[in-house]
């Protein structure tokens, strides 16, 4: 134990942080070959949110991005105020930032759809460039989240 270690720092050994990064890199490639097999199997590539949790002890990139998808959503839901206007409610800043986060962030999207239809369809469409919802279901909440979390499983996400 080093020294700092025991004066209650948190400081980490070089041996420390090679290991760490090491097993990081050991499980973003892993992550990888498997995205990269199921895309030549013939499928969209998509991998569970679950599936990707942690590997040991090493919180992967989807934990962090769930992390921060859930405070950029509260950041949202609470700055929002009480409007109606969708156009108002999408160019909020931690809205903005949620689409900013491209892919990674439809399974989040999804499970806040399955749980409660709000105004996700905006950040759906502009992240993945598709529109499921048919014409007569525009303006219907529950049609419009049925439409997408079936959208979503037809492509293999989990949430």
């Amino acid at each position: 134990m080093t020294r700092m270690r025991a004066k209650g720092y948190m400081a980490k050994s070089r041996k420390e942080m090679l290991d760490e990064a090491y097993a990081a890199q050991y499980h973003s490639a892993r992550l990888s070959r498997r995205i990269l097999a199921i895309k030549k199997a013939g499928g969209s590539g998509a991998v569970s949110i679950h599936e990707c949790g942690h590997y040991g002890s090493y919180p992967s990139a989807l934990v962090r991005a769930r992390k921060k998808f859930a405070r950029l959503r509260d950041a949202w839901k609470a700055g929002r105020g009480h409007h109606s206007d969708t156009v108002t409610l999408v160019m909020h800043p931690a809205y903005q930032s949620i689409v900013g986060m491209g892919p990674v962030a439809i399974p989040f999207l999804l499970r806040e759809l399955a749980a409660s239809p709000d105004r996700w369809y905006w950040a759906l469409r502009a992240i993945t460039e598709e529109d499921p919802v048919p014409v007569e279901a525009r303006g219907n909440s529950k049609m419009m989240a049925q439409a997408w979390l079936e959208w979503g499983k037809e492509r293999g996400y989990q949430w």
